[in-house]
This record gives C-alpha cells, sequence and structure tokens, in this order.
C-alpha cells in the first residue's frame, strides 16, 4: 500500500489523516480488534469522544476515521506522550527527512517482522 507525504495542513491534519491511513490499512486486512496508541491528545480525545471537532477542515477526515473505527468489533484509543513514544516519533521524522532528499523510507518496514 506505500506511505504518503505532504507538506500541506497543518500537524492536526497530519495526525488525523495519518490516522485514517492506519485505520484504513487494518480494514483492509479485515482486522476487527485493535488498539490505537497516539501521542496527540486532540486527536486521541475526539475519537474517545470525551472533545469535539471544533475545525471545519478535521471534520471530513474525522468522520472518515469514525466510519472506518464504528465497522470494527472493537477499537480502542490511548493518549501516550511522546517521550514513550520516540520510535514512531523517529520513524516518522526519518520518513519526512528522507522524502525530502528524493529517498523513499517505508515507516511500515521499522516494524515489520
Amino acid at each position: 500500500t506505500g506511505w504518503w507525504y505532504t507538506k500541506m495542513g497543518t500537524n492536526n491534519m497530519a495526525e488525523f489523516t495519518a490516522l485514517l491511513r492506519g485505520l484504513e490499512q487494518l480494514a483492509s486486512l479485515g482486522i476487527q480488534y485493535a488498539n490505537v496508541e497516539g501521542d496527540s491528545k486532540l486527536v486521541i480525545n475526539i475519537m474517545n469522544g470525551t472533545w469535539q471537532v471544533h475545525k471545519p477542515e478535521l471534520a471530513e477526515v474525522y468522520t472518515e476515521c469514525k466510519k472506518i473505527a464504528s465497522g470494527m468489533a472493537a477499537i480502542k484509543f490511548k493518549h501516550i506522550y511522546r517521550e514513550t513514544n520516540s520510535d514512531a516519533d523517529l520513524a516518522a521524522n526519518r520518513a519526512m527527512d528522507t522524502r525530502l532528499l528524493g529517498e523513499e523510507y517505508h515507516v511500515a518496514d521499522r516494524w515489520a517482522g
């Protein structure tokens, strides 16, 4: 399925879009149970229903995330602090850096078997 990169949008849009891509991958694999951990307090709290979407530009991607998540048997969203999420942060930064250099870096390869 590959990966994507964009220079446009806010960090919140990037976080929601990353969640959407992950959920799409889970759905394509037929996975029905998942624990999603993320360091974006905004995304996690919105997905858990604790907070609401206030920015119209986030509403569409949130709706898509919610649609996929509601089709699963069980999914949990848990906030984790960035300090404890250093592997994912490093992989994301490396993907962005190598893309700027015209190289490819597949974030999923970092955790592959």
